[in-house]
Parts: C-alpha cells; sequence; structure tokens
C-alpha cells in the first residue's frame, strides 16, 4: 500500500493534470485507486478523496457514469463536501 504522504500528493491531482495524461495512464491510476480502497485501515476522509480523485479520472477519461457513482461515494462518506458536489452537478 502506498504511504500516506505520497496518497495525500497524489489525492490532490486535479482534472486538468488528467486530461493531459494519456488513456493508459488514467486507467493505471483508477485501477490503483481501487486496490487502494479494498485497504481496511483507511478513514473515511481518505476514502472520500479517493472516490474524488476517481471521479475526476473517470471524468477525464468520459466515462460520466462512472464519474457520478465515484463522486456519489464521496458524498457518501462526506456529504458536505463542496468540491464533490459541485463535480457532480449538471
Amino acid at each position: 500500500m502506498k504511504s500516506l504522504p505520497e496518497f495525500q500528493i497524489r489525492a490532490e491531482g486535479d482534472y486538468t493534470q488528467y486530461l493531459a495524461w494519456t488513456p493508459h495512464q488514467r486507467q493505471r491510476r483508477i485501477l490503483e485507486i481501487q486496490s487502494l480502497l479494498e485497504a481496511p485501515a483507511l478513514s473515511s476522509g481518505e476514502k472520500a478523496a479517493l472516490y474524488f480523485e476517481q471521479g475526476n479520472l473517470f471524468m477525464a477519461s468520459t466515462k460520466w457514469e462512472a464519474a457520478l457513482a465515484a463522486y456519489d461515494a464521496a458524498i457518501a462518506l462526506h456529504p458536505d463536501d463542496p468540491a464533490a458536489l459541485n463535480n457532480k452537478r449538471p
């Protein structure tokens, strides 16, 4: 599993950065996040951040339904998260 400092840096990744990544790079990070989400030691805040990042990666990959599902998962963990709520707006 990734160390917490690396997790924090990666979780702050931004959508425009993901647009510059290749589809393969985005898919690799999506799968990496999925693996991290299975770790039982993550806090709800860490999980919400990972779901949010995954949503941004799906958006950059034009996978709209998957992006909305990831944002929903982030919101379920943190219902007042303004970034996740904003990204889910139509």
